[in-house]
């Protein structure tokens, strides 16, 4: 899926993706309330509902407990897929990698910000 707007919701001005990024993992499917946030489910499922309940609830120890368990699947998954990241923006990127070039100990070096901006391709990296 291509995004056309930016994270504050504002149009694109300077162009948008063409194609996702292919470094991109799913990150999903820790819990309905989770799935909701991210708009793969509807706020009116009832699992959401319960699970919303739950959170917003009078019972502290359920809403930890839950938050607790999400934030460990999430951190879990996290772990088990960055090296897939890592791998796939490499694969896809070549020297042009940001991994690849930090693995590398390379440091970016530019003549000045403005001849960065004008030209993001003529930038030359000590590595």
């Amino acid at each position: 899926m291509v995004i056309h707007n930016t994270p504050s919701g504002q149009i694109a001005k300077r162009g948008h993706p063409t194609e996702r990024f292919p470094g991109s993992v799913e990150f999903r499917g820790f819990g309905a309330l989770s799935d909701a946030l991210i708009g793969l489910r509807g706020w009116d499922s009832p699992v959401v509902l319960k699970e919303a309940a739950m959170v917003l609830g009078t019972d502290d120890k359920a809403a930890w407990t839950y938050v607790n368990s999400v934030r460990k699947a999430i951190i879990d998954s996290w772990s088990k897929h960055f090296n897939l990241v890592k791998e796939a923006e490499k694969a896809a990127f070549g020297q042009k990698s940001y991994f690849g070039f930090i693995e590398s100990g390379g440091i970016w070096k530019a003549t000045s910000l403005d001849a960065a901006r004008n030209d993001p391709d003529d930038i030359s990296v000590e590595g």
